[in-house]
């Protein structure tokens, strides 16, 4: 046999072996990485702290608290895209409407002289405002 010929054998070889090597490993040790997300796929909210930003998750937790059906959100919380997005998707079927007393505003931001606030999380404050 010539050189080359032993040369392609012997890569040939190893990349077989990898191959082996790492389809033995994908089904002993399945999605290791993420297995706190594919373990608990089944659970409610699963995987919700790596899509969803803590802003949402606190106004949800707001909402579900104080078992307000609608609310409404601050000016600088509507002018962020995700968090609009998200707030809007994952508290479904709890509703955004302008007409709603139960406002929600960044902890940085200034509330309203008409709102009274009501609680305030690390991220988000929770306002009445009549």
């Amino acid at each position: 046999m010539k050189k080359r010929e032993i040369m392609l054998i012997v890569v040939f070889l190893g990349l077989f072996y990898k191959i082996i090597d790492t389809g033995s490993r994908l089904v002993t040790e399945p999605f290791k990485a993420r297995s706190g997300l594919w373990q608990n796929w089944t659970t409610e909210n699963a995987g919700e702290s790596l899509v969803v930003p803590q802003e949402t998750t606190e106004i949800r937790s707001l909402l579900v608290e104080n078992n307000f059906e609608d609310f409404f959100l601050s000016p600088e919380l509507i002018n962020n895209p995700l968090i609009y997005q998200r707030t809007i998707e994952s508290l479904f079927p709890r509703r955004f409407t302008n007409k709603s007393a139960n406002h929600f505003f960044l902890n940085n931001e200034d509330i309203p002289l008409k709102c009274k606030k009501m609680t305030e999380r690390l991220l988000v404050t929770l306002a009445r405002c009549d």
